[in-house]
């Protein structure tokens, strides 16, 4: 599925410190599909700037939360050990379960959904020998992160349903606030390829 998703992304996999967060992420990027490299980040076209559309258009916007979330932990002190993969993980896949499906058409509820393939593949090591809590236990932060990134967008546009909770710590937040500003539709990054 999604092996194209492992050489995207593998600038922004080489810096994650934690060998277990380092094989989820990659592990579930393959799980996610290939959809997610090609198409763009928004499918209306209103709600992300325009390196984030047309084809590869989310793979770029998902490379933008990931740098905009590295500068900030940069100025944040908390995040100069161990915690600095969380948001950062959370940054890289919180949008691969967006196109997650056989058809064109966008999930709104892919964080959520990116959140429980995450949980499931933490839950399915859980039982190993050589897994270390600590790691475990970030992982579990990196689906909080994902679930929560969309903040005060996490409803159904149509149907105003909710699905989403609001970020309520610091790692939550930075990830939206890195989701919200690729997002922006005035601003522009330009990529080597």
């Amino acid at each position: 599925m999604g092996r194209r998703a492992l050489k995207a992304f593998e600038n922004e996999i080489a810096k994650i410190k934690s060998e277990y967060l380092k094989t989820a992420v990659k592990e579930l990027l393959v799980k996610c599909s290939d959809k997610n490299i090609t198409m763009p980040a928004s499918s209306s076209g209103k709600y992300h700037p325009p390196f984030a559309l047309g084809e590869g258009g989310l793979m770029r916007h998902t490379k933008a939360v990931s740098l905009f979330t590295e500068r900030t932990m940069q100025i944040m002190p908390q995040y100069d050990g161990w915690d600095w993969d969380v948001p950062y993980c959370a940054a890289i896949l919180h949008d691969m379960c967006k196109y997650n499906n056989d058809s064109d058409k966008l999930s709104m509820k892919h964080p959520l959904e990116m959140a429980t393939m995450i949980r499931e593949w933490n839950e399915e090591r859980k039982n190993f020998d050589n897994i270390i809590e600590e790691d475990y236990a970030r992982l579990e932060r990196v689906a909080d992160a994902v679930a929560t990134h969309m903040s005060r967008w996490d409803s159904d546009p149509k149907t105003g349903e909710k699905w989403g909770e609001l970020p309520s710590k610091m790692e939550h937040m930075i990830v939206a606030i890195s989701d919200m500003i690729a997002a922006t539709t005035n601003i522009d990054i330009s990529f080597d390829n």
